[in-house]
């Protein structure tokens, strides 16, 4: 990641990173909103945001975070183990926990009622 260094108004140095872009995730379901940055998968995203996304293991091993891609593009992060099944793939059914968004993004998924119905 390339960083630009540039002079503050107050003669301090910031630095800003250079093709680090943020890309709007809305969830149709519940008309949330939130913002992936960089690397960070969509749900990483969504959790920071303080999102009650599901999932479990959030490696790629259970398949609980599953969603489905109504617009935009993605990008995986990390090799998963889950096997989606070809009429998911075709539907468009992606694991949050793997992928990052190249645009913004609607999607469709599960956020649970309370905080507490999420693993640890």
């Amino acid at each position: 990641m390339a960083y630009v260094r540039a002079s503050g108004m107050l003669g301090g140095v910031v630095h800003s990173r250079v093709g680090s872009m943020s890309h709007k995730v809305r969830i149709r379901n519940s008309g949330h909103e939130f913002l992936a940055e960089g690397q960070v998968s969509v749900l990483r995203a969504g959790l920071n945001a303080g999102l009650n996304l599901d999932h479990n293991c959030a490696n790629g091993s259970c398949g609980q975070c599953k969603a489905r891609l109504l617009e935009g593009r993605l990008a995986p992060v990390r090799h998963h183990d889950f096997r989606l099944g070809d009429s998911e793939r075709e539907d468009g059914v992606f694991l949050m926990c793997c992928q990052r968004p190249l645009s913004d993004l609607v999607i469709e998924t599960h956020e649970s009622s309370r905080s507490l119905d999420i693993p640890e």
